[in-house]
């Protein structure tokens, strides 16, 4: 309709053929029985949106990448909450903010893209890498955060069946590693 509409007939885009629809919605099952749903929509007539949620058994926590600073985020915890309503999450981000964003968060707002979090994973990186540690996204978490592209055509290629994922770890990805889970005390300093 948006191409019918606004796109001329001598555009490339006419002689492309689509396999999906502008919204493609995933859904990932892990390992330990939880789901992750991601849409990517790049090609909607809409605002920019990064909405970003994180929801289970007891709680819901709902913030949009980028407007934290202004907007602070809502949240639904029980039993804290009743009568279904939503919450500024700003209440909680004191006690339970990660340690890294408390530490330079104000630098991240400031100098950094997308609500300041290239900032921190950039900071972080160089923290690590002069520390001599494994960067907190490695090499096994890039393929796998990649994956889901391919997996995805391979999916729609069959119809919408379901698609394993890979385990590029080859079953070590249930060891923790020390990264941005850590506490800072956990945390070697950085001359």
């Amino acid at each position: 309709d948006y191409r019918e509409r606004f796109v001329p007939r001598s555009h490339p885009s006419w002689r492309e053929t689509y396999v999906n629809g502008d919204l493609v919605t995933c859904l990932i099952d892990t390992a330990k029985g939880r789901v992750i749903r991601a849409e990517h929509d790049v090609s909607s007539p809409r605002p920019y949106s990064r909405i970003n949620t994180l929801a289970g058994s007891r709680g819901i926590f709902e913030d949009y990448a980028g407007v934290m600073a202004t907007d602070g985020g809502r949240i639904y915890v029980e039993p804290d909450h009743g009568g279904h309503s939503w919450r500024a999450a700003d209440a909680y981000r004191k006690e339970f903010d990660h340690w890294l964003w408390k530490k330079i968060g104000d630098d991240a707002a400031n100098n950094g893209g997308h609500g300041g979090m290239d900032y921190v994973l950039q900071w972080r990186t160089v923290q690590l890498m002069r520390a001599g540690l494994v960067p907190d996204i490695d090499v096994y978490d890039s393929a796998a955060w990649c994956s889901p592209v391919p997996l995805s055509v391979k999916s729609l290629a069959a119809g919408g069946r379901p698609v394993e994922i890979p385990d590029f770890t080859r079953g070590s990805w249930v060891n923790l590693r020390m990264g941005l889970d850590s506490r800072a005390t956990d945390m070697p300093p950085v001359a």
